[in-house]
């Protein structure tokens, strides 16, 4: 599921999604704005981003929908997952790792499965919550603005 941006030189060729699907190796779902039909109908979220990104949204929306995750020891991945606790975290890259990660997820028992999947919805209550979020954003802007001074063109607000 998601956007094939076909102008970028490290994306999979639509192509060969749609080849891979003929054969039944994948079932390719295009894009959606809604995911929670998806996510509800799967036993794991598998998202091996290699980007440098913000937390992941689908990461967040599978956790808060006590799916477990396989994803990489990413910037904008790992702080949504705990590894071993709400889902395992993977070398960025590394194909052999997500195949023994997705085995091992095959092998769990579904209990471990579901302990590990409301372990993920617990961290999102607790972590990712959005009164959590603005309250640190309210923090933060609270940091800058104690140390503002006229003229002044870089902050530090990481003093708190």
């Amino acid at each position: 599921m998601g956007f094939v941006d076909q102008s970028n030189p490290n994306s999979i060729a639509y192509e060969y999604l749609l080849q891979w699907q003929k054969k039944k190796l994948i079932k390719y779902l295009g894009e959606t704005t809604d995911v929670r039909p998806y996510l509800i109908n799967c036993d794991c979220l598998v998202f091996p981003s290699f980007y440098r990104e913000g937390v992941s949204r689908v990461l967040m929306e599978a956790s808060a929908m006590e799916r477990p995750i396989i994803t990489t020891d990413n910037v904008g991945c790992r702080e949504v997952v705990d590894h071993g606790i709400n889902g395992l975290l993977i070398p960025t890259k590394n194909v052999p790792e997500l195949v023994d990660a997705m085995e091992e997820f095959v092998k769990m028992n579904k209990s471990d499965r579901e302990i590990m999947g409301k372990a993920g919805r617990r961290k999102m209550a607790r972590e990712f919550d959005e009164k959590i979020v603005f309250a640190s954003y309210d923090q933060a802007i609270s940091r800058y603005l104690e140390n503002y001074e006229p003229g002044n063109k870089v902050i530090n607000v990481n003093n708190g």
